[in-house]
């Protein structure tokens, strides 16, 4: 969706919208997922409330 520059009506393109903005400056950025297991502080967080 972000590569393509897709938008398919759902309520997550206007962040996919943004997201693109954002990669478009001059910028150097690199997106890398990360499981759960290697980043419990972040999932610990996610989860509260």
């Amino acid at each position: 969706m972000i590569q393509d520059n897709t938008g398919d009506g759902s309520s997550c393109w206007s962040l996919v919208c943004q997201i693109c903005h954002l990669i478009e400056r001059d910028w150097e950025i690199r997106i890398q997922h990360s499981y759960r297991e290697a980043n419990k502080c972040a999932d610990m967080l996610a989860n509260i409330g």
